[in-house]
């Protein structure tokens, strides 16, 4: 038997195929065999090594206020669902935001995001980090406000743009 890692339509999900006298299969298999918080594949890029998925707001060392919205566009949309994380500067957890709820057919979304508390000091730096989770599924057992030391392994991730709290 060996192992193929499929192409980002499938997000390199293993696939095992094998030949037997002539029949030819392929089957699905998780390698972890987790959540999918735990690393099940390595991170992906398009063939290309063109990222799955961009920032397109806030901009870098932009601007955000408490409760702000992150825009993002998938590479290419139907094959993942982005979670966006928050993370305040220093020793800090990636903060699990709010839900995207629905992906445009040209891979553009809105997802709102909160970057602190109403007492957090206006200067504050966060970093923020979109990372695709392979289903909708599996993005939504990753409530909003639950704390994370890093981003899920396995899952491609978005490059991080730094913004600052007005």
């Amino acid at each position: 038997m060996r192992r193929i890692v499929v192409s980002t339509a499938l997000l390199a999900l293993f696939f095992a195929v094998q030949s037997d006298g002539g029949q030819t299969t392929a089957k699905y298999s998780n390698p972890a065999n987790v959540l999918p918080v735990e690393p099940v594949s390595s991170g992906l890029a398009l063939a290309d090594s063109s990222p799955l998925v961009a920032i397109t707001a806030p901009k870098a060392n932009g601007m955000v206020d408490e409760t702000d919205e992150v825009d993002g566009k998938l590479t290419n949309p139907g094959h993942a669902w982005p979670v966006v994380l928050v993370k305040p500067a220093g020793d800090q957890p990636y903060y699990v935001q709010d839900e995207v709820t629905s992906i445009a057919s040209s891979g553009e979304f809105t997802a709102k995001a909160h970057f602190g508390i109403q007492s957090t000091p206006s200067g504050t730096k966060f970093k923020i980090v979109i990372a695709m989770a392979p289903s909708q599924a599996d993005a939504g057992k990753l409530k909003q406000g639950t704390a994370l030391d890093t981003p899920p392994a396995g899952w491609p991730k978005s490059e991080p743009v730094n913004v600052v709290r007005n």
